[in-house]
């Protein structure tokens, strides 16, 4: 029985390290439409459309995110918008905004702040290139920390509360970049635009093909899907043809009703007689020579 555990895992384990190299291999990856920071990275920023903030409080801001920018080489914009949108209203509207200011495939991230002051405010943080990987499974932590400075919806606003979220959000965009690891296997899938984004070595790709991460689910499950079929198929004709060693006489006999009789010949004596044949000389034959006596023998054994 551990055998044959043994071996299920064994074979597990290869199916899973042979997917895992196939799917790694450069093939059919496509044009790489990246474009790391664009031409606007000078654009990063805050934009405040409802005049919360001051002119000083707005150019500490502005000089924070600029900042934050630069230490992780992505466009970073933050917006204190007016339009209540809505949940996929806003993810829509920052996904046109970024790429309108910052251009497809960049690497940035672009949060809406909804201050329209709607019962429900609707918030979005969107996420390109580079930024997508690095903050995507991050995503619901950095809205929680955003989210500890912020009123509820129908509360009194205050710029210092919006202030000291933003110092949040920037603080946390340089930690989750630090603690970031390349890894050939993650990648992101943009829904919007179909694109998948990942790391191989230290270059980024954005690409319409699969990403190898993607390849090696793929490649996974059809592997195991495989591996099932043929487990089944192999004990099913094992339930219906048994197979058999040859048959052993021995099974359908009892020994202690068995008897063996054994006959043989055994030569007591072994003797010739001879017999004299006296020949006459009273015949001839015509054209014939003279005549020769004949000698034969025969002889005979006995058994008992």
């Amino acid at each position: 029985m551990g055998k044959k555990i043994f071996r299920g895992l064994l074979l597990l384990i290869v199916v899973f390290v042979l997917s895992a190299g196939i799917s790694s291999l450069p093939i059919a990856q496509g044009e790489n439409l990246h474009k790391g920071l664009g031409d606007n990275n000078a654009e990063s920023g805050i934009v405040d459309d409802v005049n919360l903030l001051n002119s000083s409080e707005f150019d500490e801001m502005e000089e924070l995110i600029k900042d934050t920018a630069e230490k992780t080489d992505l466009n970073v914009l933050v917006i204190l918008g007016d339009m209540h949108l809505g949940e996929e209203g806003a993810e829509e509207h920052s996904y046109k905004q970024y790429c309108g200011i910052f251009g497809e495939y960049t690497d940035g991230v672009l949060l809406y702040l909804d201050l329209a002051g709607k019962s429900t405010a609707s918030d979005a943080m969107y996420f390109s290139g580079k930024a997508d990987l690095m903050y995507q499974d991050r995503h619901d932590d950095m809205i929680d920390s955003l989210y500890i400075h912020l009123p509820k919806s129908g509360q009194t606003i205050h710029s210092l509360d919006f202030m000291d979220g933003i110092t949040t959000f920037c603080k946390d965009i340089e930690t989750y970049e630090k603690q970031y690891k390349s890894n050939i296997f993650k990648y992101e899938k943009n829904k919007i635009d179909k694109t998948y984004t990942y790391m191989r070595g230290d270059t980024l790709y954005i690409t319409k093909s699969k990403a190898p991460g993607a390849r090696f689910k793929v490649m996974l499950i059809a592997s195991l899907a495989g591996l099932i079929v043929a487990l089944v198929v192999y004990f099913s004709v094992k339930k219906h043809y048994l197979f058999k060693t040859s048959t052993n006489p021995s099974v359908y006999v009892s020994h202690g009703e068995t008897n063996f009789t054994e006959k043989s010949d055994t030569y007591i004596r072994t003797y010739t007689t001879r017999h004299r044949i006296q020949s006459s000389s009273g015949g001839s034959r015509g054209g014939g020579g003279g005549g020769g006596g004949v000698r034969s023998g025969s002889g005979c054994s006995r058994s008992r």
